[in-house]
């Protein structure tokens, strides 16, 4: 018999008292009919589960949660003698005062590969190549808690990092390009951080600095599928653990997630869209399976009150199946009812999104859905060769917010770490702004990737790594230093000014990140909304078209009746109501209406 791993490495008294079924796996060799016997306070009998090969042992325990002491305790397993050591703790409740994420958040999406990298940390890994796009680069944890003051001043309030667990896997070789894991969406062990980005304290002091500068922070976590290289694979703790674990027999997903929710759909199309593997290099986790559950909700439970993350974002939410996906939320909620949980819902239809947010939303709590379909239609807007029509598909997606559950509860961007960047396509700088403007100022959770504040491109490649470039200024050898206003273009200090001075504001503005909407039927090339809340009323006018527009504010006499000017909260440049108003070519006004 050989022990070579327990799961969870430990476990906190303040869980206990709340959810005091605890199952601990033990990876090792020889482990069939083992049986149990521990110093750990419990009631009633200890079960166990066990795989077929004798490589995992999974017990399950009653805790008592008025007997558990701080301390380390033995699994004595069989008559071998052999030891696993588990220890209790204390949950530190200061460092778990969690906030929900909120319309009055801003989310930064950062791949720390690709941030920033610290020598202080840890080395540089022999694996580091920064001259391929596709491979990694050496940013790490501590590389982003270096430019927390960056983040700080630009004014955005939550940090969002992809995925920190470690994806040890081999490389992938195509059409002679080299593809590693460095995105984190591979996973091969879910209780430890990536050696390449650092460590468990690492991201432990990351955490506890950003809420030190008033930031939050959200966890990427992926529960659909592991890395193919992960144990598991080899050897299943279960034999309903992953949903086939042999890459030769496995289905593919079809990608098709309307099935989830289409009423006519065939039992074969649902069932490749949930249970197929994500790629032949991530294998399905059979969530519905009871174990695979309760080892997810516990690993999530860990990770929460290790680090003090203030919320989780679901990579490929609605691949899991839905159902599991709200036991699983309740469990959390149970625990840590302020935590928010962000679910990638991959459809750009909203009518899908809202229904995946009806489904699983958790009492009070709902689930914040990230919103692919504005995206779109941003992107319509901006690209179309008939910008007056396009707005139309804008205006008419918020139309449809009353399908959600809470439509203030969706997370809107311009782009992510899965697509082209947004100044790549936009090619123009007053777009750009406009569609920032746009993003801050609607009734959404915003998330910028990172670099956008300062227009990136990407590095004009057409793999995803090319569009995760790095940040230069974020390793020592970089030729010059974004980070400073020093090192950056003339028009990348003007995106970046746009957007800082709209993010300062935003934080102030109770009209932005709680008010309602009205907004009005785009007329001559102008799209018009009002945010309102109390007396602090905002007009946001929006010019659809290349060339120079005159807006007559008459037209929105009712929301503007009892208002005589409008200072631009940009520039400080105040406007007579009762005169007609001049709005740049693709510009946007913003103003604070008195």
């Amino acid at each position: 018999m050989q022990i070579n791993k327990i799961e969870p490495p430990y476990w906190y008294i303040g869980l206990a008292k709340i959810i005091n079924n605890l199952h601990i796996m033990i990876y090792g060799e020889d482990l069939n009919d083992v049986e149990v016997e521990t110093d750990l306070a419990h009631i009633g009998n200890i079960t166990t589960t066990q795989d077929a090969d004798s490589h995992y042992s999974i017990f399950h325990l009653n805790i008592d949660p008025n007997a558990v002491v701080v301390g380390e305790y033995e699994f004595r397993l069989s008559k071998q003698k052999q030891y696993a050591h588990f220890n209790y703790k204390i949950l530190n409740e200061k460092e778990n005062n969690i906030e929900k994420v909120t319309p009055k958040d801003v989310l930064y999406l950062i791949m720390p590969d690709r941030f920033s990298h610290a020598k202080s940390t840890n080395p540089v890994a022999k694996d580091v190549d920064r001259q391929n796009p596709n491979g990694w680069h050496g940013g790490n944890i501590q590389g982003v808690k270096n430019h927390l003051d960056y983040l700080c001043d630009l004014g955005v309030t939550a940090l969002w990092l992809t995925p920190i667990a470690e994806n040890k896997m081999a490389p992938v070789k195509e059409k002679r390009k080299k593809y590693e894991f460095y995105h984190g969406y591979a996973a091969t062990d879910f209780y430890a951080v990536d050696p390449h980005f650092g460590s468990l304290s690492d991201y432990q002091e990351l955490v506890s600095a950003a809420h030190k500068k008033g930031m939050k922070v959200v966890m990427d976590m992926v529960l659909n599928h592991c890395g193919i290289s992960h144990p598991w694979v080899k050897h299943l703790p279960t034999k309903t653990w992953l949903n086939e674990s042999n890459p030769d027999k496995a289905r593919r997903t079809n990608y098709r997630l309307t099935t989830i929710v289409d009423p006519y759909r065939s039992y074969a199309d649902a069932n490749d869209t949930v249970k197929g593997w994500f790629s032949g290099n991530m294998p399905d986790i059979n969530m519905e399976d009871k174990e695979v559950l309760n080892y997810f909700i516990q690993l999530s439970l860990w990770w929460i009150a290790s680090t003090g993350i203030d919320a989780i974002r679901v990579d490929t939410y609605p691949y899991v199946n839905l159902e599991s996906m709200k036991r699983w939320q309740q469990a959390i909620h149970q625990v840590y009812p302020k935590l928010s949980i962000i679910a990638e819902a991959w459809v750009d239809e909203p009518a899908f999104t809202a229904e995946v947010q009806k489904r699983n939303s958790d009492g009070d709590n709902a689930l914040i859905v990230m919103d692919f379909a504005f995206q779109g239609h941003l992107q319509e807007f901006m690209l179309g060769r008939n910008r007056e029509k396009s707005s139309y598909a804008l205006y008419n997606h918020f139309v449809y917010d009353y399908l959600y559950k809470d439509a203030t509860q969706t997370l809107a961007f311009l782009d992510n770490h899965d697509m082209q960047r947004w100044a790549y396509l936009c090619k123009d700088i007053q777009k750009t702004k406009q569609t920032i403007g746009i993003l801050l100022t609607m009734p959404r959770i915003p998330q910028l990737l990172y670099g956008t504040e300062l227009g990136f491109k990407g590095d004009g490649g057409t793999d995803d790594g090319n569009f995760r470039q790095d940040f230069p200024g974020g390793w020592d050898d970089d030729s010059c230093n974004k980070f400073l206003e020093s090192g950056r273009t003339d028009e990348e200090q003007e995106i970046f000014h746009f957007t800082k001075t709209l993010l300062k504001w935003r934080k102030s503005s109770k009209a932005i990140t709680k008010g309602t909407m009205k907004h009005f039927i785009p007329h001559n090339g102008i799209y018009a909304y009002f945010r309102t809340f109390k007396n602090e009323k905002i007009m946001v006018i929006v010019n659809c078209k290349n060339t120079k527009g005159i807006v007559d504010l008459k037209q929105f006499a009712e929301e503007t009746n009892h208002c005589s000017k409008g200072s631009d909260v940009l520039t400080g440049q105040e406007y007579l109501i009762d005169t007609l108003l001049n709005i740049n070519e693709n510009g946007i006004l913003i103003l604070n209406l008195s």
